[in-house]
């Protein structure tokens, strides 16, 4: 007992408050140093026709030529990548709904290397009117240092490598920082909209729309329902009306890496380098079960991850602070997250951080916590330079950070409290409330209190 209050009282020593306040600027030469590196790695290499925009641009030809209905043909993938971009062994397949193809039509106009570099104007553009949203809810970072928040928003290597990759990660950032602000205002019905526009990553977003069905948010699923039905029927359209059922089975078997051990597509998907569930499982056990055991592994461990989370985060919070956990969520039991995907954590982050500012030292240990793991989550994806084979280690602290997150809900501040009489709602207020509130000097206290309940 002694040694676990000597080991919580360390604990809570290490995580004060002011010694996060110190790393943090200490932290931006580090993180800056990382987006040089991968700006001069990648950026030559995009204006050559080796980056992933090359699938956005073909598929947005094919379907201003009326090619429309080959966009889950991976021949005629390859074929007009090649053809209108750089000769390449291996195509990137379009491994999205063909809705967002139309996005891309006008850009297809133009030469490849010049829409590359429209496109990462615009998302550019789209990053500053993201942290242009959020500049209100970050006033306590800046009110340490006024350059911090725009600094910490430019120094996150994912947005940096979603930029040169010509992604379409910084839209979907963007609708969920819209999301955000419209849910702090109570327009939940628009922030669901906004966030199904979003299906173009659909591993990413379903399973934040699955848990805000488990938290009862209805305004917020009709919402994101509408939008579903739009973007379907456009889909639909683009595809000339062609089985739903053939397009869902492509995108899925792509996007699992089935179609690459079949020989379907020629790129190979390496899952060890998900920084997430799966490809944690994947890096440490990968090579010893086979395919279908890992695969079994895996949906029984993230299916599981999620459902906790669905239950224990459906304690009633502020709503941003909802979509702060549903994102992070999200984030650790997708089947398909890339480095480029992890852009879209930068909002629960920063509010992570915020939030930690303007409670100092205050703060209880879990809520501490989550301030730290945030933090390194800033720095954890540096380590593609020196781990790439190890990537899948990124995901520890975010692991860590959803379990601060789930553990902590319950007690943050402008939430609406739990549910009463909720039967979705664990019957955990006692020692959650205890966790989330511990100080070294509680445990014999917890520990007393145990006892008269039993």
């Amino acid at each position: 007992m002694n040694t676990i209050n000597s080991a919580v009282r360390i604990l809570d020593n290490l995580t004060k408050q002011r010694y996060l306040r110190e790393i943090l600027p200490c932290l931006l030469p580090l993180l800056l140093a990382g987006q040089l590196i991968a700006w001069i790695v990648l950026l030559p290499g995009g204006l050559r026709g080796l980056a992933d925009f090359r699938q956005l641009y073909a598929a947005g030809y094919m379907v201003r030529t009326g090619n429309g209905h080959d966009l889950y043909n991976y021949e005629a993938q390859k074929r007009f990548q090649n053809q209108l971009v750089a000769q390449n062994r291996m195509a990137v397949p379009f491994i999205r709904p063909a809705y967002q193809a139309l996005f891309f039509v006008p850009l297809s106009l133009l030469s490849y290397r010049e829409a590359y570099l429209v496109f990462l104007v615009f998302n550019i553009c789209l990053l500053g009117f993201c942290y242009l949203l959020l500049r209100s809810r970050l006033k306590n970072l800046a009110g340490y240092f006024s350059w911090l928040p725009l600094a910490l928003f430019l120094s996150f290597l994912p947005v940096s490598i979603a930029l040169l990759q010509g992604q379409d990660t910084i839209i979907l950032m963007t609708l969920l920082a819209a999301a955000m602000v419209l849910q702090r205002r109570n327009r939940d019905f628009f922030a669901g909209f906004l966030i199904g526009l979003g299906l173009f990553k659909l591993q990413v977003v379903l399973p934040i729309f699955v848990l805000f069905i488990a938290g009862r948010r209805w305004r917020f699923a009709s919402g994101f329902a509408g939008s579903a039905i739009l973007v379907t029927v456009v889909s639909d359209w683009v595809l000339a009306f062609a089985p739903i059922g053939s397009s869902l089975a492509w995108l899925w078997s792509v996007g699992s890496g089935a179609a690459s051990r079949t020989g379907a597509v020629e790129i190979v998907f390496d899952t060890s380098f998900m920084p997430n569930l799966r490809g944690l499982i994947s890096g440490l056990i990968g090579g010893v079960l086979p395919t279908s055991y890992l695969q079994i592994v895996t949906l029984a461990i993230s299916g599981t991850t999620f459902l906790v989370a669905a239950i224990w985060g459906r304690v009633k919070l502020s709503r941003s602070d909802a979509l702060v956990l549903a994102i992070t969520a999200s984030a650790v039991v997708t089947y398909y997250l890339l480095i480029h995907d992890l852009s879209v954590m930068l909002l629960p982050i920063l509010a992570i951080l915020d939030r930690s500012m303007e409670a100092g030292d205050n703060q209880m240990l879990l809520d501490r916590l989550s301030a730290w793991l945030a933090t390194f989550l800033l720095v954890a994806p540096m380590c593609i330079f020196i781990l790439p084979h190890h990537f899948y280690v990124v995901s520890l602290p975010l692991l860590g950070l959803l379990g601060t997150l789930l553990f902590s809900s319950n007690r943050i501040e402008g939430g609406r409290g739990p549910v009463e009489n909720d039967p979705w709602t664990p019957d955990v207020g006692l020692a959650q409330a205890h966790v989330a509130s511990f100080r070294p000097n509680d445990w014999k206290s917890i520990n007393e209190r145990y006892i008269e309940l039993a």
